[in-house]
């Protein structure tokens, strides 16, 4: 329930959006009206996404010369728009490091080759795909594209 009918005001704020009982339906065809009613429950205003604003990474396919006792992992090797596989790169990054520390007893060149090989090619295909995905969620018609995107015949 709302704070302001809970307290028997009666009245909204006027800074915050209508309430669900003053809007109409989504008017979306296969949304289900639970879900529909979810989003439209929301205290929260939304706001149009900003495309002046750049979220940025490294270049894709970033590579640097080796250093025979020195790496990096996460974002300070493969920084990448926040689309959600710059963590997963980060962890799969120390486990890999790890291994190949562990395959190459008292090498640590060698095993930092190994890794930095099998991190370059990883990462640079996770960040061509989060360009790809971030220039779809900031284009101008992101919604359109990203309900596209998730039918079973779609991009």
């Amino acid at each position: 329930m709302y704070p302001w009918r809970a307290s028997g005001f009666g009245q909204r704020p006027e800074h915050l959006p209508p309430a669900v009982s003053d809007r109409p339906d989504l008017g979306v065809d296969g949304v289900d009206h639970q879900v529909e009613q979810l989003v439209l429950a929301g205290d929260v205003a939304v706001q149009p996404h900003r495309t002046d604003i750049q979220l940025g990474g490294h270049p894709v396919g970033l590579t640097w010369p080796p250093k025979p006792d020195v790496t990096l992992v996460g974002d300070a090797a493969h920084l990448m728009p926040p689309v959600g596989e710059g963590a997963n790169m980060a962890l799969l990054d120390g486990a890999l490091l790890a291994l190949a520390l562990v395959a190459h007893p008292g090498d640590v060149p060698a095993a930092i080759r190994e890794y930095e090989r099998e991190m370059f090619q990883r990462t640079g295909d996770a960040a061509r795909m989060s360009a790809d995905l971030q220039e779809l969620l900031m284009s101008p018609d992101a919604g359109r594209r990203m309900l596209e995107f998730f039918q079973p015949d779609g991009i």
